[in-house]
């Protein structure tokens, strides 16, 4: 009986040790799919796994970032409050980019009024009304205004067409979780690319808290909020195209022509100096594109017939959004401002940062009475942002590359250089207040390397990197990190041609790049401290 009661102890030990063994595996698994990325070829999650992912990533992520959420109304920008008016004009009186000046209801809602508390929980679609008694006598006062910021215009009217009695607070509101929302879209595709869900979390949580100071620094229902998820989006789209492998097929690729020229008008009307991303972004799809088809395509003449398909309705689709929404605006006969965001004026305006010799010499100060005196040096009647006032100061510009050329060109150096030395101090001193130990964690590139130009070359070589990478990696992530370095060098140019000062409204999508490569590189370490840790395991379940 001794044997037998020996063998019913190990058979019991053996149970022990077998559930111990399943709990701990469970654990690792666990473990491995919430911090472990997957970028090779033949790793997929599929839709349905990536959607839920995103799901929990929103639920469990609401109690860190609901503090976000707290925002206040006040806001000094004269274009978002003029975009709220003109969306509203549009949806009471059907006019396309109007105000009036009889009854402002941007003066209501402005941060300066005392009695702003009085406006932000009325129906905005009932202020008119107030106003001047009926809405049609309210309509007849209405002149034309061109505000250049279109599509945010669009965005607002369709939000009043959805919703008619919406008030202030709640128009902020529904654009605050639309942030969040096209946010969490990128979150979706970039699990399905094979981020893990704690990096994915990451991204969510450091986008919602920069957009969270860009609304208390005064920027409530305002462009600015959205420069960086418009260029996360942009990329995060493509991405997920090339990897459902949209592109190769004619009819898909007429869609995705299609689209993609709609969205990119759509992001052209909303800030003019994405236009360089924009394109940038056409090009490298049709890069990636063609790199994948290559090989399963064997004459020349069926390999171009995707992509001019794809050009072709490229074309069509960006036509078509500036005829119906861009033309009308354009075409108002007003002789202040444009339907785009001018770009001598900055050019000219942003040789004064830094204080330099030539900008003493020129008077050129970051001021916009400056561009107004220095365009009438070239025409006499040119007025500030009136019909010869870019031209004109466009050149001034070229006249003094051609006068000055060594220079400009000491002056664009000694800028890039120092594009994004204001980066560290501002995380410092404003956005990592009081001291955040995952913010300070992501920022370390930002205190290691100050030199603009240092970061343009590893944002070149990484751009590079993630292209060669294309075969290895599964192609829509290796378009993400590439087309997303490569949008960050250009906004980092951006930065040091106008000003190298840092300023959280201007370039908050690059401090969101800097962010996600950051997390990259540490999904990297992650998944290498687990392919050592997987090593260890299978060499102690033999033993």
């Amino acid at each position: 009986m001794i044997w037998q009661d020996t063998i019913s102890h190990a058979g019991v030990k053996y149970k022990y040790y077998k559930s111990i063994r399943v709990f701990f595996n469970s654990i690792v698994a666990l473990m491995h799919w919430l911090f472990v990325g997957h970028f090779n070829i033949e790793y997929r999650r599929t839709l349905k796994q990536a959607i839920l992912a995103t799901i929990l990533i929103g639920i469990f992520s609401f109690p860190f970032v609901s503090q976000f959420f707290k925002f206040s109304l006040k806001t000094e920008h004269a274009h978002s409050i003029i975009s709220v008016e003109q969306a509203l004009n549009n949806f009471v009186c059907n006019k396309s980019s109007d105000i009036s000046n009889k009854y402002p209801i941007r003066s209501l809602i402005t941060g300066s009024n005392t009695s702003l508390e009085k406006w932000t929980n009325i129906p905005l679609s009932s202020i008119p009304s107030s106003l001047a008694g009926t809405n049609e006598a309210y309509c007849k006062t209405l002149v034309p205004f061109i505000n250049n910021e279109n599509s945010l215009m669009f965005v607002m009217s369709g939000i009043f067409k959805l919703k008619p009695d919406i008030t202030l607070e709640q128009l902020t509101e529904t654009l605050v979780f639309l942030f969040a929302f096209s946010l969490l879209f990128s979150i979706f595709v970039l699990l399905r690319l094979g981020l893990s869900p704690l990096c994915c979390f990451g991204i969510f949580y450091l986008g919602c808290a920069i957009q969270h100071y860009i609304i208390n620094f005064g920027h409530a229902f305002s462009i600015y909020p959205f420069l960086m998820i418009i260029l996360v989006l942009y990329t995060s789209l493509i991405a997920l195209i090339l990897d459902l492998g949209l592109h190769k097929k004619l009819w898909t690729t007429i869609v995705v022509g299609f689209l993609l020229g709609l969205i990119g008008a759509f992001i052209l009307n909303f800030r003019t100096s994405y236009l360089p991303i924009v394109i940038l972004g056409y090009i490298m799809y049709l890069g990636f594109a063609l790199l994948d088809i290559k090989k399963k395509i064997k004459t020349t003449k069926n390999l171009l017939f995707l992509p001019i398909a794809f050009l072709g309705f490229l074309v069509i689709g960006f036509s078509t959004f500036q005829s119906v929404f861009y033309s009308p605006i354009a075409n108002l006969t007003v002789n202040f401002n444009r339907a785009y965001h001018v770009i001598g004026h900055s050019l000219v305006l942003g040789l004064a940062v830094p204080e330099n010799e030539l900008s003493r010499r020129e008077n050129i100060k970051w001021e916009d009475i400056t561009g107004d005196n220095l365009a009438k040096k070239i025409d006499p009647k040119a007025k500030y942002l009136g019909a010869n006032y870019e031209k004109a100061l466009l050149t001034y510009y070229m006249k003094l590359w051609i006068y000055y050329p060594q220079e400009m060109l000491d002056i664009y150096i000694n800028k890039w250089m120092f594009s994004v030395v204001p980066l560290k101090s501002f995380i410092s001193a404003t956005f990592n207040v009081p001291p955040n130990w995952f913010i300070s964690l992501v920022s370390i590139p930002l205190y290691i390397i100050e030199n603009g130009i240092i970061y343009s070359l590893i944002l070149g070589l990484l751009a590079i990197f993630a292209l060669l990478k294309w075969n290895h990696w599964n192609i829509g992530f290796a378009f993400f990190i590439s087309m997303l370095a490569s949008a960050s060098f250009l906004l980092v140019f951006e930065t040091a041609i106008i000003n190298p000062g840092f300023s959280l409204i201007y370039q908050n999508s690059l401090l969101l790049a800097i962010f996600i490569f950051s997390l990259c590189f540490y999904q990297w370490g992650i998944n290498l401290a687990a392919k050592s840790t997987k090593m260890f395991l299978m060499r102690w379940d033999k033993c």
